[in-house]
């Protein structure tokens, strides 16, 4: 039995990066995937990507900051397979900027995606798993940025801690309806989001890490994956850092 056997997942940003990459992986562990994403072609080329491995997805275009087009693709996830039981509150974008010259209009424009679009998902998806009866999970992406904050992001640290309390709240407010509420606080993880930062930054960043580098891709989508099946079904209302110890070392 493969550990998503079944499951409807609904995810957020499934376009590209990491919720490409957890569509791919739902999918091929049994769950028939909702790809949502505001780019209309990415989001369609990886439900393709998806059905070429043998896998169900369908998309729809979806932007977070939006609450009624998030509560729509939750909506279409139970129209296309009958239900929904994961919703993976992925979507999110960064911007740096120092508390006293950051632009505010990037300030509203990510802390919209990546707090409040984490919040819509938990509503969305929360509510319909009440009306279904379904003891769904929902599991939403902060940092370690959330929990550490690092100089010059101040609207992405600040969504982050956001998107943890979050965790623990509604994981507090829905636990009488069977539903679970998780999340995980990734460290630097090696993707093309690294392309803006110098290589001695980089290199920084990789530092504070235990082993000296950087977090494989794969590694936080098998914890997701983890939290998203049944085998998790005692973690409920926290962040589980994927940071191979960033938040913990002090070295």
């Amino acid at each position: 039995m493969k550990r998503l056997q079944d499951k409807v997942a609904v995810i957020t940003g499934a376009g590209a990066g990491m919720g490409r990459l957890g569509a791919l992986h739902f999918a091929k562990e049994g769950a028939k995937v909702i790809v949502t994403d505001v780019d209309e072609e990415s989001g369609k080329s990886v439900v393709k990507e998806v059905k070429d491995n043998g896998g169900e997805a369908a998309f729809i275009k979806t932007d977070v900051s939006q609450y009624e087009e998030v509560e729509a693709a939750v909506d279409f996830a139970v129209e296309t397979f009958g239900t929904i039981d994961i919703m993976y509150n992925n979507a999110g974008l960064a911007k740096d900027g120092n508390v006293l010259d950051i632009d505010l209009e990037d300030y509203h424009n990510l802390i919209n995606i990546d707090q409040h679009g984490v919040l819509y998902g938990i509503k969305a998806a929360a509510n319909k798993m009440k009306d279904l009866n379904v003891k769904g999970v929902i599991i939403n992406t902060a940092s370690t940025w959330g929990i550490i904050s690092y100089p010059n992001n101040i609207a992405y640290n600040m969504a982050k801690a956001a998107v943890i309390a979050a965790t623990q709240t509604a994981g507090a407010d829905l636990g009488a309806h069977g539903i679970r509420v998780v999340g995980t606080a990734p460290g630097t993880i090696k993707t093309d989001l690294l392309d803006g930062f110098s290589d001695e930054e980089v290199e920084g960043l990789f530092d504070k890490h235990m082993r000296k580098d950087g977090i494989e891709p794969q590694r936080v989508i098998d914890v997701v994956t983890f939290l998203a099946s049944d085998e998790s079904d005692a973690i409920n209302g926290v962040v589980v850092p994927v940071d191979d110890g960033y938040t913990s070392f002090k070295g």
